[in-house]
């Protein structure tokens, strides 16, 4: 057995109790930490040295430690070659000379630094602090809708073919063009479920139209688009969001964006720059599509240059775009929401979406009137008596005409490109639904408007009158169209803006009359025209509308670069400018490019 210590004297317990009342009754002060704070082993020199190289091994240069040693024994020895140095001029040993440490010693102390420490100085400031962050997987949520996160991603059309088996079939004019194409996704997730409530496949780059394009459609049922997709699972994902979480690139923070969100009864969220842990839903949801869904292209065959027939390389890239949209869109409405997710504890996003639902009953959805009024596109144009016309079709209203009698001014639309049955106006006092003159104009899509003018052949005409049956008989034909409803879907086009329309009016009829079979003998509709080549001269106008502009910006920047230029020359010294001999202006380099170069070989090329 332990035998029990003596006593202790007066003189300790004295010394004990003393300790005890100066640390305010704290036992700690009763700790046995002998062996704990030892001396260091070390001199201050040694230690100077030491600590020196430890630093290097937090630093930027990723040096190994065997490379740091050999670096701090060469230190050493310079040290003590200058203290044998001066003990010889002394006449005795003086200094003692240094110790070196061994290997192991100097790697325990490099292997003390923080991990901190060490990633900020590999990884930088931003993602060494986004990597210790205490907070790693997001914002807790439990109800669906609670936090949406909206982002972009890029794609390279050239990876796609080239996974397709297509690329290596292409000529090198063909190669040339498609590199440089890319295809951008902008995506709207809800973190609570996973759930993906907007998408859209767009050539052109990411904007405040693209952005509340797919902020639209989370307050919309998009059973439509999985049923013309051919999908098993519907997308009925919808409802009104709580707060939408956006990125902080210049698009997504402008005034459009912003005004959406906060009209959709939206809190708006901008996390600060750099900070992925913010929005890590989106994030790491765009890196599963980029490794998961493009598996799905690997040995897929579109067909060969002879099947496609003589198309050129616009076309072929066009072809791209909206089979790789529809492609990703069943991967992710069929496949997506029905895998097991790990973020959901293996539960699957659909599987989840129900769950939720039935515990947090979601709010009414949002009427069409309401999305018009925030998600429509928006334009101007001129009040009359007669209302407004907008694509060849007057609407008109009592409300209407009242606001045209208080003044005769322009006024602010918003237009559904789905249903042209009814637009938005800007009133004082909010948003006035007027509709069309006309019903047969009810349920009718932007696309199917402009089928129905060719199908009909009225355009380019100042008044065109089309029978009432003749107007019904065209639009059921187009319903049953499938083509139609791909179009409709917008696989992989650009967002349509008031450009595009006011583009597409100058080909259109004036105005169009809906008239009674008996005024006038009903004509025989003609031979079904050939749609598909119509949608593709609106798709494919609208990127050139896109090019243009941005050429011409270009251009307006290098005329002002080249005047600010001249403008610095004329305040040079006259003595010191020399003449110089009369040139062709034609022929100057400094004169800027034409916006887009005369092409006839193809749409993408002009």
């Amino acid at each position: 057995m332990e035998t029990i210590p003596a006593a202790p004297k007066g003189g300790t317990l004295l010394d004990w109790v003393t300790r005890y009342e100066r640390a305010d009754y704290d036992p700690v002060v009763f700790y046995d930490n002998t062996g704990k704070g030892r001396r260091e082993h070390f001199t201050a020199p040694e230690l100077a040295i030491i600590n020196e190289h430890v630093a290097i091994k937090a630093s930027s240069d990723r040096t190994a430690v065997t490379e740091l040693y050999e670096m701090l024994e060469a230190a050493f020895d310079r040290e003590n070659d200058l203290i044998r140095k001066q003990n010889k001029e002394l006449g005795a040993k003086v200094h003692k000379e240094l110790r070196v440490p061994n290997i192991d010693t100097f790697r325990e102390r490099c292997n003390q630094i923080p991990r901190g420490h060490l990633e900020l100085a590999y990884l930088g400031k931003e993602a060494a602090r986004n990597k210790n962050a205490a907070v790693r997987f997001g914002i807790d949520t439990d109800r669906p809708l609670e936090r949406i996160e909206l982002d972009e991603s890029q794609v390279d059309l050239m990876t796609i073919m080239m996974l397709a088996g297509l690329w290596n079939k292409l000529t090198k004019a063909e190669k040339d063009v498609v590199s440089r194409v890319r295809l951008w996704i902008t995506a709207a997730i809800d973190t609570a479920t996973r759930n993906l409530l907007g998408l859209r496949f767009h050539p052109e780059e990411p904007s405040a139209s693209t952005a509340v394009a797919t902020l639209g459609m989370v307050f919309q049922d998009k059973s439509q688009l999985s049923e013309t997709l051919g999908c098993v699972t519907r997308w009925k994902q919808q409802g009104n969001a709580e707060e939408v979480v956006i990125d902080s690139a210049t698009w997504l923070a402008s005034m459009a964006v912003r005004v959406a969100v906060l009209d959709a009864g939206a809190c708006f969220f901008q996390p600060k720059a750099g900070d992925p842990r913010s929005k890590g839903t989106i994030e790491r949801w765009f890196r599963t599509i980029n490794r998961d869904a493009l598996a799905t292209f690997a040995g897929r065959t579109w067909g060969s240059p002879d099947e496609m027939g003589d198309l050129t390389a616009s076309e072929q890239a066009s072809i791209a775009y909206d089979q790789y949209a529809e492609l990703m869109y069943r991967f992710l409405i069929d496949v997506y929401h029905n895998t097991a997710h790990y973020g959901l504890q293996g539960e699957t996003p659909l599987a989840a979406w129900e769950r939720l639902n039935k515990f947090y009953k979601p709010t009414p959805p949002m009427s069409q009137n309401i999305h018009r009024h925030i998600f429509g596109v928006k334009g101007t144009r001129k009040l009359t008596n007669a209302g407004i016309r907008f694509l060849g079709i007057q609407y008109w209203s009592k409300a209407l005409h009242h606001l045209f009698l208080k003044k005769d001014i322009d006024v602010s639309i918003r237009v559904g490109i789905s249903d042209l049955g009814m637009i938005s106006v800007k009133h004082e006092q909010g948003w006035l639904n007027v509709p069309a003159l006309h019903q047969e104009f009810a349920g009718m899509s932007v696309w199917k408007w402009m089928a129905f003018n060719k199908r009909l052949r009225i355009l380019n005409q100042a008044t065109a009158k089309v029978h009432r049956s003749v107007a019904l008989r065209a639009k059921e034909y187009l319903r049953n169209q499938a083509e139609i409803a791909r179009v409709e879907a917008q696989l992989g086009t650009a967002v349509v803006n008031d450009d595009d329309f006011k583009r597409w009016e100058k080909s259109l009829a004036h105005t169009v009359e809906i008239i009674d079979d008996e005024e006038e003998e009903v004509p025989v509709l003609h031979d079904e025209s050939n749609l598909i080549d119509l949608y593709s001269d609106m798709h494919a106008g609208m990127l050139l509308a896109r090019e243009e502009a941005k050429a011409q910006k270009r251009a307006a920047e290098h005329a002002k670069t080249s005047k600010r230029g001249n403008s610095d020359r004329s305040k040079r010294p006259s003595a010191s400018v020399e003449a110089a001999p009369a040139t062709d202006r034609s022929s100057s380099s400094l004169d800027p490019a034409p916006a887009i170069a005369p092409s006839t070989s193809s749409r993408f090329d002009r």
